[in-house]
């Protein structure tokens, strides 16, 4: 996924091919599936890759949970726009182990249903997994609808967004700072996947690339500090979310290794920071 970037996708096409693509281990599985998505297009904003792989893998926990239960199984795909978003759901049966397997990496080089999750939040999006009556169940695959910006006047104020779109993990346990931030970040242009622990963040940097990691000085059963040596070879830049009190933070970082940014966070402390990670992140691809 090195350089990924998003653009205008056809949802609707890119799951239809992922289905085909299937379609031949289905036939020997013996799992009917049914596509039953308009043939109108539905344009959403996103990485083309990623959207892909996060479909297979919802399909490969499905055929995966089909393998461990003795009910016939089937699955349909259906989508639906309301308002301004799209939502594809995947309705399934015969396959109730799946509530305790899915967050479990499965066969065939699939994700766990919370890297899948992370993935669509990042697009604005979010997935979830719902038992429905008569033993069934539904993935709903949730996505903003993309409008085209309309032209505006040259005169229009100047936007806040960065040269270049930044793809960044967050790690922080302060519900209100790690929904501000997100939104911050939103705005500036940048992708952001917020995580609950920083193993799940190592984990996701040996899946995926990413530009910074923006981590709170307060892990869980984990020093920062750990943290930050385990993944600084695979990131360009390691920002530190710190309290004001905790002044060896700052020293710690001196070295130019990260940057440091005190708690509350500042629009303009912000985007001092992250103009400093765009340089750092230049300077790492030349």
């Amino acid at each position: 996924m090195e350089g990924s970037e998003s653009r205008e996708v056809n949802l609707h096409q890119l799951i239809s091919g992922v289905m085909e693509a299937r379609e031949p281990e289905w036939r020997r599985k013996g799992i009917p599936v049914e596509n039953a998505l308009p043939v109108s297009p539905v344009e959403v904003f996103a990485d083309e890759s990623e959207l892909e792989q996060v479909m297979l893998s919802l399909l490969i926990h499905i055929e995966h949970a089909a393998q461990t239960t003795q009910t016939t199984q089937s699955v349909r795909v259906t989508s639906r726009v309301l308002g301004s978003r799209v939502q594809i759901s995947i309705d399934f049966t015969g396959a109730s182990l799946i509530a305790k397997t899915a967050d479990e990496p499965t066969p065939g080089d699939s994700f766990s249903l919370r890297v899948c999750q992370a993935i669509i939040q990042s697009h604005g999006g979010d997935i979830r997994l719902l038992q429905m009556p008569h033993r069934r169940l539904r993935y709903e695959l949730e996505l903003p609808v993309y409008n085209p910006p309309l032209p505006t006047d040259t005169a229009e104020a100047p936007s806040r967004n960065a040269s270049r779109m930044l793809t960044a993990i967050l790690i922080e346990s302060d519900e209100t700072l790690k929904r501000r931030l997100l939104a911050m970040l939103s705005a500036r242009g940048h992708r952001t996947i917020p995580v609950e622990s920083p193993e799940e963040a190592a984990d996701m940097v040996q899946r995926m690339s990413f530009d910074v990691i923006f981590c709170t000085s307060r892990l869980p059963r984990l020093s920062w500090t750990e943290f930050f040596k385990r993944v600084r070879r695979r990131i360009a830049a390691f920002v530190l979310l710190a309290d004001e009190q905790e002044v060896d933070a700052g020293n710690l970082l001196k070295d130019g290794s990260g940057f440091l940014l005190r708690k509350p966070v500042e629009e303009s402390a912000l985007d001092s920071v992250l103009a400093d990670v765009e340089l750092r992140h230049g300077a790492s691809r030349q």
